[in-house]
This record gives C-alpha cells, structure tokens and sequence, in this order.
C-alpha cells in the first residue's frame, strides 16, 4: 500500500512537470509568434528600405530558427515518453510486491507473538533468577507446585471427588432412592418364585408358616434344587443392585457438567437397557474367570509335576520354603496381577455403556467391551490409574479399620453373651466346630460380669450404627465418582 501511494505521487508529479513544460513550450512559440510578427513588421520597413536580397536571407533564418524549436519540441515529448513508459513498467512491478490486507495482518500478529516469546523468555529467566535467590523454604514450595502442576490428573480427580460434596444433599438423597429402587425392583424379580410357593401351600397341607420356615432353612427341597434357587436369587440381586452403579454414574456425569440431574430424569425402568447391562455383567464376569482358571491349571500342571497329593503334603510340611509353595506364590501374585488389570481392562465397558455420546439403540455388548479395551490400551494410563486407587485407599483405609473393628468387637461381645447361657452339651458342641475362637473368647471377657459386657455390647453398637452412617453419607460411591473422573479426563 505505502508503495502504491509513492508510485501515484511520482506519477502525479511527472504529469505536473509534463504540465509545466507544456506551458513552456506554448510561451516559448508565443514569444516565437511575436518575434516574427515583429521580424515581419521590421521586414516590411526593410523591404521599403533595402532590396530583396537581404528579405531572402532572412527568410532562411525564421526557417533554421523554427525546424531547431520542432526538433526541441520533439526530443523533449520523447524524453517525456521514456519515462512515462518507465514508470508503468515500474508499477506492475510494485503491485505485484504489493501485500494483502490479511499478510499484513499476519505480519502484524508475528510481531506480536514474537514480543510477548521475548517478554515470556525474560519473564522465565527473572522467575529462575528469584528461585536461585531464594531462601531453601521457597525453593521447597515451587518444587512441590511444580511436581502439582506435573500429577495434573491426580489435581483434577480431587477436584471431581470435592463436585460430591458440593451437591452433598443430592447426592445423598439420589444414593437412597437409588437403594430403594434396586431393593423394590429385586422384590418384583422374585415375585415368581415367591408364587411358586404360595401355590405349593395352596394345594398341599403344608401351612403357611411352616413354608416359609422351609423357604428359610431349604429344608423343603434337597440340596442341589434348593441351592440353584438361592444362586437365581443372589444373582438377580446382584444384577439389580449392580444396575444402581449405572444410575449413580448418570448422576455423576451430571457432576461433572457442572450441573445436577434430577431424580425423576434418571434411567429407573429402561428395561432394555437393564437387560443389557445383565448380558454385560455377564460377559464381564467370565472375562474376569480367567486369572482364577488359570491360576488353577497351573497348580494342576504343578501336582503332575510334583507327584501325588501326599507327596505334597510332605513336601510342603517337611520344608516349607520348596520349589512348590515358590512356585505356588508365584503363580498367585501372578494370577491377581492379571485380576488387577484385566479388570482395569474391563470396568470402563460399563461407563461408555452409560455414555451418551454413542449410539446405544443398534450397539452389541461386544462393542462395549472392544471400546473399552480400545481404551485402556496404553500402559501409562494403567499405572495413573493404579496411583489414583492407591492414593485413596490409603485416605479411606483408617475409617475402614475402625469400623471393622467396632464390627469385630460388637461380634465379639454378642458371641460370648450367647456362649455364656449355654450348658454344658451345648458349649462342648460349640467348642469342637471352632476352639481357638472361643477359647479367646472365654480369656479375654471372663473377667467382666454381665452389666459391664451389655454395656460395651450397647455402646459398639451406637458406634457401630454412627460410623455405618457415616460411610453410607461420606464414602458410599467415592470410588465410583474417581472411575467416573478417570473415564472423563483421561478415556473419554
């Protein structure tokens, strides 16, 4: 643009100067005109007064006089020309060179970044010349918030756990009318099995009563049929409750959207994809049978090796640290290191299977399990994971041992209330099903009456009742909201 400009003034003033000399040749053949008017005028008084030869030779110089001012005029409009046809030579030239509107805005944003690197670069190198200066106190801290600023996952996983206790009330009351749901809809499962026996007492003279103590012990059906049914029971709990996890996911990625979903919105009776959760679990739980099947075939191949199973045994009882118990802990550690990640493989089926952003209505399981897979393939993310789990298991581990040990104690002080009103027979037949227990029993609470072993027995239980609250209010899906963080953060 700036050249453009330059170019158009040179323009404008080879035109004014064109302009100019025009003028000038035009007053210089108005000068002409009037000296030949007056070379005329002066020739007429000649003529009358000299002869005609002298009026020839001055016709010879007007003539000279004016083929000189042609050819100046003519040299002077070629010189004119040239540099005309210089200058439009020049400016394609110049247009060509010319920038556009948006490379001088690049030029402009270059400078720009290239000032802020430099002031960025002597910001970063007085930051560095503070931290030398500084005392070993500072020194310490920009340490640790640069190590901070490296475990950013781990930043943004305590900072998703602290959405939990923001919306701490929600969260609780979404958690209870998740529980009731799941107790409600294992009701109705087994609806058909509790009609089962109604008919059965309708038509038979069995009473009412009388069934269902039955139903209670399993000593109406033999063992085999009675156990299959509890295992249909157990599993049809497991699947509902297991199904609240989804729910409690939905109501963690709410969360993490910085909002809250309301209790109504949530997935309670999407039956199709409560099915398809169960054929998940499914999947799933034999994915998971590996290690233990594996772990199993080993020992087998390690019996045939070793010999008989009383070989073995007097092996393993004459020197306790032989190849085989080597081996044995070997292939253990093994077998739940492959646990471990089999189930850090699998676990992030279920949140892309309640992620949103993929298309559930035509998906198979399988792809659910692929995705997950696809996932989780990079091994640095296994070990981020590995670090997060062990940062609050060791949180939440002091919590948990004192409320086992309340549960020991309370177990503890009903047992030997129970064993000290027993008679003789009774106790004998306790002993021989479990001696060290009760023997333990007997040395450390014989000293204390009755009164005294109540009173302990009421207070572990209002501990006991207070730190089961507690743990419901405060830790009840926390591990839950950090596999919900990771899968965002990290997986998503």
């Amino acid at each position: 643009m700036v050249e453009s400009t330059k170019n158009k003034k040179t323009v404008k003033k080879v035109s004014a100067e064109v302009v100019k000399e025009n003028k000038t040749t035009k007053k210089v053949t108005t000068d002409k005109s009037e000296t030949k008017k007056l070379d005329t005028k002066d020739t007429t008084k000649v003529l009358k007064t000299k002869p005609i030869k002298e009026s020839e030779s001055s016709k010879k110089t007007t003539k000279k006089s004016d083929s000189k001012t042609k050819s100046a005029k003519v040299s002077k409009n070629n010189e004119i020309d040239t540099k005309i046809e210089k200058l439009v030579e020049e400016l394609p030239k110049t247009t060509k060179k010319k920038p556009t509107v948006d490379k001088l805005a690049d030029v402009k944003t270059e400078k720009v970044t290239k000032k802020s690197e430099k002031n960025d670069k002597i910001e970063i190198k007085e930051e560095k010349l503070a931290h030398k200066s500084s005392d070993n106190h500072t020194h310490k801290k920009s340490t640790s918030t640069s190590m901070w600023t490296k475990c950013t996952f781990l930043k943004y996983t305590f900072l998703d756990v602290a959405q939990l206790y923001k919306n701490f009330f929600h969260w609780n009351f979404s958690k209870i009318t998740i529980m009731l749901w799941s107790i409600v809809l294992w009701f109705l499962s087994i609806i058909p099995i509790i009609i089962l026996f109604f008919v059965y007492s309708f038509f038979s003279d069995v009473s009412m009563m009388e069934l269902l103590k039955w139903m209670i012990t399993g000593s109406l059906l033999n063992d085999f049929v009675w156990n299959t049914i509890m295992m249909l029971i157990v599993a049809i709990f497991y699947v509902v409750y297991s199904y609240s996890n989804i729910l409690l996911i939905n109501v963690n990625n709410s969360y993490l959207d910085k909002s809250s979903l309301p209790v109504k919105q949530n997935e309670y009776f999407k039956f199709k994809k409560i099915v398809k959760y169960f054929n998940l679990s499914i999947i799933n739980f034999l994915i998971l049978l590996i290690p233990f099947l594996s772990f199993a075939i080993l020992i087998w191949l390690l019996f045939l090796f070793s010999g008989s199973l009383n070989e073995v045994y007097e092996m393993v009882s004459n020197n306790p640290f032989n190849y085989f118990s080597i081996l044995s802990l070997i292939f253990l550690a093994l077998s739940w290191a492959l646990l471990v990640y089999l189930f850090y493989r699998v676990i992030f089926s279920f949140f892309v299977f309640s992620d949103n952003t993929y298309d559930h209505t035509n998906a198979k399981i399988i792809t659910y399990i692929k995705e997950s897979f696809n996932k989780t393939r990079k091994i640095s993310k296994f070990f981020k994971f590995l670090l997060i789990l062990v940062i609050f298991i060791a949180i939440t581990v002091p919590f948990k041992f004192v409320w086992m040990a309340i549960k020991q104690n309370v177990q503890m002080f009903t047992d030997y209330s129970i064993y000290k009103n027993l008679n003789e027979d009774q106790k004998e037949y306790v002993d021989s099903t479990n001696p060290y227990y009760y023997e333990k029993l007997v040395l450390e609470l014989q000293s204390f009456d009755d009164k005294t072993i109540a009173n302990k027995l009421k207070i572990n239980e209002v501990y006991l009742i207070l730190f089961t609250i507690l743990n419901f209010l405060f830790l009840n899906g926390l591990f839950l909201m950090i596999y919900t963080s990771f899968y965002k953060r990290e997986l998503q």
